[in-house]
Order: structure tokens, then sequence, then C-alpha cells
């Protein structure tokens, strides 16, 4: 807000306004959240006693009174699945997390996981929910198909496939469904929509020229970093866009790596001085010369206890004090980095090296070089680097 955006909130594009009151504007980037949960699809997942988990964690973030019962079964093996779980279990319930697949394929962070397990959370793997009944006695009966593993698919886990014959019941008195989320794009020109999602090219535009896509409503991982990148990436296209620049030419230019990471320096240095960074790759843990560091223990950050954590909603991860961040921090390789360490200056036997930290600047003295390798060998942080030049 400082650098001058403005936001108007409470405004629902396509319900308040419609889309086409955004034309004005020169650019438009996208960039809706998958807040729609999943549905199963299964006989009696209307029944009051089932809740989505979306739906679950917003009314206890809304501070709504729950009771989802003193025993619950949690369907999925996501983030989501975790936090329900962990959620449930603040609120005095007994809670099962149901898996279709086995622990190795489920899609939450390990820690989570673990976390979840070590708080008292029970699993049942290998099994898919047919159907939801209810009870006399008010509570409900989930019928569960037995699975076993195949394949792999195209998100490279083993494909769940059932055991004939195999079916079991668990009776419980609430059941939470977290088996995914979906975008919502029904407000969106259905021109740009594919298979469910944004359809966009590589500069993350569409083909309506103006209009640029990202986070959740395109086609690529649902992380934080990756939307993030997205909107980094967006940036970058809108100011090609209104310069009129072909970003198919500029892209290649500033990336770093192979995997779409792009340096927003390289690109305002280009912009401005027509001068483009050097293409770099990230480096690997293989590539550094660790007997140039101190070995350090990770600092551990202190957590709740289980039985305090399970008292509440507070923090279970406490973070780190102010003496211990920059311990954490001091571990850092810096790695493709250079700081001035000296080493290639020092180590080199011809003395072709020179270097400027207030300029910031390295130079090697071709002339003399005589190509040993031995500062590119001598460099903690893999930044030297030996090749041909024309």
């Amino acid at each position: 807000m400082r650098l001058g955006v403005k936001a108007k909130t409470n405004i629902r594009v396509g319900k308040d306004i419609p889309f086409e009151k955004l034309d004005p504007y020169d650019a438009i980037f996208l960039s809706p959240g998958a807040q729609e949960s999943v549905r199963l699809g299964m006989d009696g997942e209307d029944l009051k006693q089932v809740w989505r988990g979306g739906e679950f964690l917003e009314r206890i973030n809304s501070a709504d009174k729950i009771v989802p019962g003193k025993e619950v079964v949690v369907i999925g093996g996501g983030n989501t699945a975790m936090d329900v779980a962990r959620s449930a279990m603040r609120l005095g319930s007994k809670v099962t997390i149901a898996y279709r697949r086995t622990r190795a394929e489920m899609p939450a962070l390990p820690d989570e996981i673990r976390e979840a397990e070590e708080e008292g959370a029970g699993f049942e793997f290998l099994v898919q929910p047919l159907k939801i009944t209810r009870l006399k006695s008010k509570r409900i009966s989930v019928t569960f198909q037995r699975m076993k593993l195949g394949r792999q698919d195209q998100s490279g886990r083993r494909r769940a496939i059932p055991i004939e014959g195999k079916l079991f019941t668990l009776k419980t008195d609430g059941l939470i469904t977290a088996v995914g989320e979906s975008v919502d794009l029904s407000w969106v020109p259905q021109t740009l929509v594919h298979d469910g999602l944004i359809d966009v090219g590589p500069s993350l535009s569409t083909s309506s020229g103006k209009i640029f896509a990202g986070g959740d409503a395109v086609d690529q991982p649902r992380t934080i970093v990756t939307a993030i990148s997205a909107g980094k990436k967006a940036a970058v296209s809108i100011d090609m866009h209104l310069r009129g620049l072909p970003s198919e030419e500029i892209f290649p230019k500033i990336r770093i790596g192979q995997k779409g990471s792009l340096t927003m320096e390289g690109y305002f240095s280009g912009i401005k001085e027509g001068k483009w960074p050097e293409l770099r790759d990230v480096i690997p843990y293989e590539k550094m010369n660790t007997l140039f560091f101190e070995h350090r223990q990770r600092v551990t950050a202190p957590r709740l206890s289980h039985e305090d954590a399970l008292k509440g909603f507070s923090e279970v991860n406490l973070g780190l004090t102010a003496k211990e961040a920059p311990l954490s921090a001091s571990r850092c390789f810096s790695c493709g980095t250079c700081n001035y360490c000296y080493n290639c200056y020092f180590f080199c036997p011809e003395g072709a090296i020179s270097l400027d930290p207030v300029r910031q600047t390295k130079t090697v003295d071709l002339e003399h070089c005589k190509g040993c390798g031995t500062c590119a060998t001598s460099c903690p942080r893999s930044v030297v680097e030996m090749k041909e030049v024309p």
C-alpha cells in the first residue's frame, strides 16, 4: 500500500460488479484461490453430520461454536485434511484420518502428518468411502472400500484400485471431507477457461492479451511459493505488455535455473541499461565446497507440548528468539553468491584475479591466467566457473 497500490474491498467481480467493468484497465491479473471444497459424490454426503473441510475451518476461524462430535472421521490426505483433523482434536474429538493410498503417497507435508499423529490422530490407509448412512442413534455409519495400489498415475503416485468384495464400516459422530479444492471461475469469461482452469501461456497471458492469470486458477502446483512466483512473473509480463516488448525474447534472458525462476533485478538492469545478466544455474549442495564452512548444528525452535497444544488454537511452533534467529540465518551457505571471501584472490598462483568489494566487481587478467582452475576449486559457493569463452 505504501507503494501506491489502491485496494477496493468488499467487491466480488461477477456479483457486485460485472467482469466487463474491468475493461477500461490496461491490464488485468486474475488470481482467485481454490476455495470450493470438492464433493465426494456419494449417498449421505448432505447429512448435517457431514462437514466440508473448508467450511469447517472457516467457521472455526470465525469463532463459531462447533461441536463435531466425540468421534470424527476425516477423509483426505492433504494439508487441509491435517488441519481439519488437528482442529477437531482441539475441539475434543477423537479423530481417524482415512486415505485411499498409503502414507508414502499422502500429499500433505511430512511435518503436518507427523504432528497430527503425535497429537493423537489415528490413520486408516488404502480405504475409499462409498456411502454414509444415518443411524437411529443419530450417529452415522460410513461404508468403506478396501483398496490396493497399482501403477503410477499422472501425478507420479501409484493409482488406488478397489479390492473386490472387501468392504467395512466405521460408526462415528461426524465426518469431514477434505479431498481437494476447486476454483470457482463462473464469473470469468468462459472463453478464457479450459478444463476448469484459466488457460495461459508461458508468460501467464491469456488469449485476451491484456488479461493475465496465476495462483490456483492456472495449471500449476498449488503451493504458496508457486503462487508468489506467478505474481512476480505476471508483474514482469504485464510491464512488458505495457511497454510493447516481446516476452518470448526477454524471459530467456532473465531466467535462473531450468524450472522457470527469473531475476527481477536482471529485468530492471536489461530494461534500463540494456545490459542483460549472465544466465545462472541453481547451485545444488553437491557443487558446494563445504570444507570452507564451519559445521554448526541446526537451531531447533521450541514448540508447545502435545498436551498443551490440544488445549486450544495457540501457535504450536513458537519460533526463534532474537538471539537464535541470527544464529540460524548464519548457517546459510549463500550458494552461488560471491561474498568476497577472497579465496580466489589468495589461492590464484598467477595473481590474475582482483576484487573490488566496494564496486562489487571481480576482474580476471586473461593474459596471465593459465586456466588452472584453482579459483573454481577454492570457491566455497560455486560462484567461479571454468568454461571456454570466444
